[in-house]
């Protein structure tokens, strides 16, 4: 088609160069025995896939223990990409030091903290042109962060105008619990039924519980300061897929 328009050149976009890192000495690598207090890196699998589905074939760089030296050296590394993800210490324990560790770097922080649950201790930053996302570790969290923060940036990245998934009004088939101060983001099966969207929650929506996000092809968003929003009444959604057959 160019070269039926006489047109010898365009701009383009490149996909972006995308690097993972965990963080943590609980985390083991797959095909390791688990010792007390240790669990499998599920994060870098996740977010990994996150990024294949917009085309994108990211690095996992592995895993930072709990070591101010050793989390400097592989956040150096993932600061050479286009963007850097990072999953878990960015919270206020002892050993979350993930943010400090970037301030050392020449990293510029924009934001920390969101209100939202769950996600609410993301970090955002900048070196140079390098974008740099810490996401909680708990992946829940993860998961729903790269959806509402790190998907729209890639995709803006890669010359895209629409950078954001469909909204709709859907009807919840279930009481669903509020918070106080943030929005509570549900994971949820959404349906049409008579033309309405139709959402039913995936199960427990703790911030570690992985299977939330199974099953799940929508978000949808309890407003902050409600305590809770009734079965039958009428939520924003976020789809995330192609709906599904009703259940």
């Amino acid at each position: 088609m160019m070269a039926a328009l006489g047109v010898p050149a365009v701009r383009v976009h490149k996909r972006p160069r995308v690097a993972i890192v965990s963080t943590g000495s609980e985390l083991v690598e797959l095909g390791l025995p688990l010792g007390p207090g240790q669990i499998h890196n599920s994060n870098s699998y996740a977010l990994s896939a996150l990024c294949r589905q917009l085309g994108i074939e990211p690095d996992a760089l592995g895993i930072a223990v709990d070591d101010r030296t050793a989390t400097r050296d592989l956040l150096a590394k993932g600061l050479r990409y286009d963007v850097l993800l990072t999953t878990g210490g960015v919270s206020a324990g002892a050993f979350d030091f993930v943010k400090e560790v970037q301030a050392e770097l020449g990293v510029e922080r924009r934001l920390w903290g969101v209100a939202m649950k769950p996600g609410k201790p993301l970090v955002f930053g900048v070196k140079g042109h390098t974008l740099v996302f810490g996401l909680p570790g708990n992946p829940a969290s993860a998961m729903v962060s790269f959806e509402l923060f790190v998907r729209p940036a890639l995709l803006r990245l890669m010359g895209h105008r629409q950078t954001t998934r469909p909204l709709y009004r859907a009807v919840v088939q279930e009481d669903l619990k509020g918070s106080d101060e943030r929005v509570h983001v549900v994971r949820v099966r959404a349906w049409r039924d008579k033309g309405l969207w139709q959402v039913s929650s995936t199960g427990d929506q703790g911030s570690g519980r992985l299977r939330s996000m199974v099953g799940a092809n929508g978000l949808v968003f309890v407003p902050a300061g409600s305590r809770a929003v009734s079965s039958g009444e009428e939520v924003d959604l976020l789809l995330l897929r192609e709906e599904l057959e009703e259940p």
